[in-house]
């Protein structure tokens, strides 16, 4: 019967050989077949190629699926399977899945369940071998999970000895016992990879794993050659051959004698290996019988050009050997290796590795060819098993196949988060040990591979790689900055990048810089080094002295280390980390703890045990100490996650520096570096600060200005300002620095600001002179005011010198009494007596010159805030002053802010007066989690402070140069929309009536019935106020101090002008008119809310200074009544043309309404029910009918409706203009004034 249809119940590598072989085969014979397979979250997670190619993928939410019975026999009569291929591993040697298939009519691709039991379990197997003399090394008989039965048998058998399970496999549930005190850790680890009972056997301690390759139709047995499987760790293969060409003929001979004859013994059909151990050149022994598809089957398909998985599937079916074509005449042609991909790291006792993998790409040829189990961008995690690949190499002598791999390997280029083995294999080849096949089962684990990074220049290769992916970042940055027009952005960015990294257990540091190009520059332990360098695409190419070129892909950098490769060799170093804490390379599971808490540990003993990838893997401890865990057993551990800590004081590891002693051969040049180190370390310390401290470097903020030119004002020592040249970084001292900037759009400001890095920003007398003498500066020349606040408040002072030499008499002359005083000796009261002052006092004759006060700075400094305070209030009355907040402002840094009015705040820079510790100190309490909570966006946008928010400085930066264009008259103009209908809302009339582009929105969360800000009128600023008739939400923030309070939701109803609507309008007015800018105001006003609340929230207060300030506006003030609109009552009042009939205009569209009241409040005042009815009776009516009442009231609201509209023959008004018309007339005023005033 023909298989038409096979469900494969396994996933990864032996999925897509499957696949990739039957495919092959029913093409060349014109069969069909359909391959479905399954897919758990695990498979879907690791992107595994088999999913791409399988007919039909069946999803599961079981991880476990492989390995359960029940669920693959469900899945098989959910989907008509007639078939299962189960691979190797999970349930390929399960009695029970073979029958329970056979139970359920569906067809094993493998040998029954009764030859499954004798030879599946190893221990069955090897009591059937006794029984037919077929030789093996000493062993237990029998097996037991008993301790005491294994230690029994492990001592007469006589150490060291194999613990083995009786159903492991592929190197899983096997290990050395050397130590019988070993011996329960060791059971433990067996029984955490396999289910069966352990048996003990004698280590074959220098040997071959020989194998031989049987195919058996349950009747007839052939062989198919023998491999050769010696290059192993753990047990596990990692190089195959095929034909084994190491062992004699009469050796050969005996091994395939031996394999048939036990295969023939229980009848087995399918294809099966037999594996053999070799010890010397005669000392053969079997070992096991694999009833499965091994991974190493494709050196034999190899050399007999063969499709091994089609012949079990025709086995299946139920054919005879001698019914298959391809066995008729088996032939052996050549030689071939194979080597194992696998995700572990070789010098590192081959520890698993997990991870992405980004991309994999090799050369095929005819004579080499690879299959890999992963797709580009895959992942290998923690519950799959790590070989991920497998490379055959194929060549008419074992000597040119291992030359062909060699090669192979050598162009396999894997770009990953992984560490793998091709690298090392490929190392490997060409050992005389593989060479000369002198080789055997322990070399591997023996030997100890050193990862060559003794060679100086592939570290500093690694340290300029990793500072160049920082670099990568920064051009980044770069680029954005430039598109968006900045100028000289260098010194925003490190010029120098500080690297470390561990090889040889030295601590590598350098700092590298690319700012010379093409050349990079290192500084290792003071000494300079410079190479010349290029980038191409992902390659990076360095250029040494000698004329070589070494080219670098850095595969991946994470929390661990690099990976490189460097000229077609991959490397590995780590970054710095405690060596006395170990953490996890990879993810897993937590199954045994060793140690109890604090409890000593031994150098080497392993600590705990962890299953990774089907494996499980002990944790050594790297010293003696006392071991503290951080997880507990049977938890679950992701990549690098702290594992424990190994405490034992002077026994803690320390790793020295490394200095690079032979780098010069390689260099083009060598010579020091300009910048000295010190200077390159105390500016990187300032930008460091400046970070922490949610800022930017003063310096490298004034880059973010778009200037043509800048000076600084420096004080002299009259304290008068001296103009200077530039010079950035060389302020030391002084807390406050201040510039004369020139835009290139022309526009020249005073920059004053505070250098953070300085005494924490902190205004001390001195830098309050040279505050006040810029600020006086720029009112002098009318020269707009712009302050950077970054900031700590006044100066606290404590005289040092003092401090350092001050005596202390103490009660009794005994320090646990107390001290009576402070005093100084006689040669520092004359050195301090300016500083000091003094009382004498003589106790028991001797004189002491108690300390009764200090004098200090602290009151100057106040008084100095108080000066720049006044100041600053000055400039606000007769220039532009703007702040802007970045870090914190503290103290005199607030007031300054609130008395230069216009502010922008950084997201996360609070204004405060108080810092959040010292007000919980006087609370008593922590209410205060940090400074944000009292003066960040959130209050300081709703109390009138803060005008416009910014996510950072360099947006802070743009909007003050922004908020300055305002301030130039001579811009372009630029169209704005131009609608055929009515705007449908008050955002959609700003955008026609002022110019495109040319806004800037202010206060836009506080106050919300005002919109207000910049904006352009045929390309000249002007300031606009517009009424929304929207309804708007603020959020009044708790307040921690106040457990009782909670958020307070303030309504501003549309058209309706409250407490917060009307300061904002008050303020607008102010600060427009010092700016000397007209203003135009799009009114739709339905009145004053004068409410309770609106009362003590100060409306009236607010109200009333709307009209004092337009009282004195000296600029055109346009008011305009939209279509459609109303301007009513104390609205009217406040803003009436009346209050400066000189600079005021007011126009209205023809449907505009005004008057004291809305026509419904004018009825029930003016024209009440007793009017009404007097109307009625006036036309002989019924007053009492109700539908004539409810008419004439109609009447009488459509009378005082009429009121409503415009006299604009009156002078209350100066004319009328329709909306279609409001951008070209008023344009056209803002025109002319702009250009009688110039």
């Amino acid at each position: 019967m023909n298989v038409n249809n096979i469900l494969i119940t396994n996933r990864g590598l032996p999925a897509i050989k499957f696949i990739n072989s039957i495919r092959e085969w029913i093409m060349l014979e014109d069969r069909h077949i359909i391959l479905k397979c399954i897919a758990t979250p695990d498979d879907l997670n690791s992107n595994y190629k088999y999913l791409d190619y399988a007919d039909e993928v069946i999803y599961s939410n079981d991880n476990n699926i492989y390995k359960s019975i029940e669920g693959i026999i469900k899945i098989c009569k959910n989907n008509d399977i007639q078939a299962v291929w189960p691979g190797w591993g999970y349930l390929s040697e399960e009695p029970d899945f073979s029958q329970a298939l056979n139970d359920n009519n569906i067809i094993f691709i493998g040998p029954s369940a009764y030859s499954l039991n004798l030879l599946g379990d190893k221990v069955e197997c090897m009591k059937l071998a006794d029984s037919i003399n077929i030789p093996q090394l000493p062993w237990s008989k029998n097996c037991s999970n008993d301790i005491n039965f294994l230690k029994k048998h492990a001592l007469e058998i006589g150490l060291p000895v194999i613990l083995k399970s009786s159903n492991g496999g592929g190197g899983k549930g096997i290990r050395i016992l050397e130590n019988i005190n070993d011996i329960e850790n060791i059971v433990y680890q067996i029984k955490s990879e396999s289910t069966g009972e352990i048996f003990v056997m004698k280590l074959a301690k220098e040997c071959k794993h020989l194998e031989v390759q049987i195919v058996s139709d349950g009747e007839n047995v052939i062989t198919l050659g023998t491999r050769d499987c010696s290059i192993q760790r753990r047990r596990q293969k990692l190089v195959e051959e095929a034909p084994a060409s190491y062992p004699k003929a009469n050796i050969i001979k005996l091994m395939e004698e031996s394999a048939i004859k036990i295969v023939k013994e229980v009848g087995l059909k399918g294809v099966c290996t037999v594996e053999f151990l070799l010890e010397d050149t005669d000392n053969l022994s079997f070992m096991e019988v694999n009833p499965r598809l091994q991974v190493e089957h494709i050196v034999t398909e190899t050399i007999f050009s063969l499709n091994l998985p089609s012949i079990q599937v025709l086995l299946a079916e139920g054919k005879k050997i001698n019914e298959i074509e391809a066995l008729l005449k088996p032939t052996i042609r050549g030689h071939a290796i194979s080597c194992r991909i696998n995700s572990e790291n070789a010098y590192e006792c081959f520890k698993p590795i997990t991870g992405k993998i980004t991309g994999i790409s090799y050369n095929t040829s005819p004579n080499t060819w690879a299959y890999f189990a992963v797709n580009n961008n895959s992942k290998i995690g923690e519950a799959v098993d790590n070989q991920f690949g497998h490379v055959v190499a194929w060549g008419e002598t074992r000597e040119i196949a291992r030359k062909r791999m060699f090669l192979f390997l050598d162009n396999l280029i894997i770009t990953s988060e992984v560490i793998n083995t091709a690298n090392f294999l490929k190392n490997l080849l060409k050992e005389d040990m593989f060479i000369n096949e002198n080789h055997n089962v322990t070399w591997l684990d023996n030997r100890k591979f050193n990862f060559n990074t003794n060679n100086e220049f592939i570290i500093i290769s690694s340290l300029i790689v990793k500072a160049y992916s920082l670099f990568k970042i920064d051009l980044v940055k770069k680029e954005e900055m430039t598109s968006n027009g900045h100028k000289n952005i260098d010194r925003y960015f490190n010029e120098y990048y500080k690297i470390e990294l561990v090889a040889n257990n030295l601590i590598y540091e350098a700092l590298i810089s690319f700012s010379n190009f093409p050349h990079v520059e290192i500084i290792n332990n003071s000494n300079n080094y410079k190479f010349k360098f290029q980038v191409h695409g992902k390659f990076f190419y360095l250029f040494s002295g000698d004329n070589k070129i070494f080219s670098i892909n850095t595969n991946h950098i994470d929390d661990f280390g690099i990976k490189t490769n460097i000229s077609r060799h991959s490397y590995n170093l780590y970054h710095p980390v405690n060596p006395n804490e170990i953490r996890a390379s990879v993810g897993g599971k937590i199954t045994k703890v060793n140690f109890k808490q604090n409890e000593f540990i031994k150098k080497g003993q392993t600590a705990l045990i962890v299953e990774i990838m089907k494996m499980a893997v002990d944790i050594t401890s790297p010293l003696d100490g006392n071991i503290n865990y951080c997880i507990k057993e049977d938890e679950k551990i992701e990549k690098n996650q702290l594992l424990f800590t190994i405490k034992n004081g002077e026994n803690n590891i320390k790793l020295s520096k490394g200095v690079f002693k032979t780098l010069n051969k390689y260099l083009i040049e060598s010579k020091a570096i300009e910048k000295p180190i010190s200077n390159l370390k105390k500016c990187l310390t300032k930008q460091e600060v400046c970070k922490k401290l949610n800022t930017t470097y003063i310096y490298d903020l004034i880059e973010y200005f778009d200037y043509k030119k800048i000076d600084e004002l420096v004080l002299n020592v009259n304290n008068e300002l001296d103009i200077q040249p530039y010079q950035p970084n060389s302020n030391t001292e002084s807390t406050i620095l201040a510039f004369y900037v020139q835009l290139l759009n022309g526009q020249d400001f005073i920059l004053i600001a505070n250098d953070i890095t300085v005494q924490a920003g902190s205004f001390s007398w001195k830098d309050d002179i040279v505050f006040l003498k810029a600020s006086e500066y720029a009112r002098k020349y009318k020269l707009p005011r712009i302050y950077i606040s970054s900031n700590s408040g006044a100066r606290l002072e404590l005289n040092s010198k003092i401090r350092e030499h001050f005596k202390i008499k103490w009660k009794n002359d005994c320090p646990q009494d107390g001290f009576e005083f402070i005093y100084l000796d006689e040669e520092d009261n004359l050195r301090f007596q300016n500083d000091v002052v003094i009382e004498e006092k003589i106790i028991d004759k001797i004189k002491y010159n108690v300390i009764t006060g200090i004098k200090n700075q602290g009151v100057k400094n106040l008084n100095g805030s108080a000066l720049i305070a006044s100041e600053t209030s000055k400039a606000f009355e007769e220039i532009f002053t703007l702040t802007y907040v970045t870090g914190r402002t503290v103290g005199i840094g607030a007031y300054l802010t609130k008395l230069g009015m216009r502010t922008i705040q950084k997201k996360d820079s609070p204004i405060i007066l108080t810092g959040n510790m010292a007000l919980n100190k006087v609370l008593g309490m922590n209410v205060y989690q940090n400074n944000l909570e009292i003066g960040g966006p959130h209050i300081m946008e709703v109390n009138s402070t803060t005008h416009l928010v910014v996510n950072d400085d360099k947006e802070g930066i743009k909007k003050i140069q922004e908020w300055l264009g305002f301030l130039n008259i001579n811009q372009n103009y630029i169209s704005s929309i131009s609608p055929t209908s009515i705007p449908q809302n008050i955002k959609q009339f700003i955008n026609f009536f002022f110019d495109n582009e040319n806004k800037l929105e202010l206060f836009n969360n506080w106050g919300g019935s005002i919109i207000g800000g910049k904006a352009r009128l045929y390309g000249y600023p002007v300031t606009y106020l517009a009424c929304n008739e929207e309804l708007s939400v603020t959020n009044i923030p708790v307040d921690p101090g106040d457990i009782n309070s909670s958020i307070i939701k303030k309504n501003n109803p549309g058209l309706i002008l409250n407490n917060d609507a009307s300061q904002k309008v008050a303020q607008l007015i102010r600060e427009s008119n010092i700016e000397g800018l007209p203003l135009i105001f799009l009114v739709n006003l339905r009145g004053f809310s004068g409410g309770t609340k609106d009362l003590l929230d100060q409306v009236l207060t607010h109200g009333s200074d709307i009209v004092r300030y337009l009282s004195t506006y000296d600029k055109p003030f346009y008011i305009y009544l939209l279509p459609n609109s109303q301007l009513r009552g104390g609205a009217m009042v406040v803003i009436s043309k009346f209050i400066n009939i000189q600079n005021i205009e007011i126009y209205a569209d023809p449907s505009a309404k005004s008057n004291i009241l809305e026509p419904d409040g004018l009825k029930e005042i003016k024209f009440r029910k007793k009017d009404i009815i007097k109307k009625i009776n006036q036309n002989n009516l019924d007053s009492t009918n109700e539908t004539i009442y409810n008419n004439f009231d109609k009447v009488a609201l459509h009378f005082c409706s009429l009121h409503d509209k415009i006299d604009f023959t009156s002078d209350d008004f100066d004319g009328k203009v329709d909306w279609k018309d409001s951008r070209h007339f008023f344009g056209e005023k803002i025109k002319k004034y702009f250009s009688k005033d110039t």
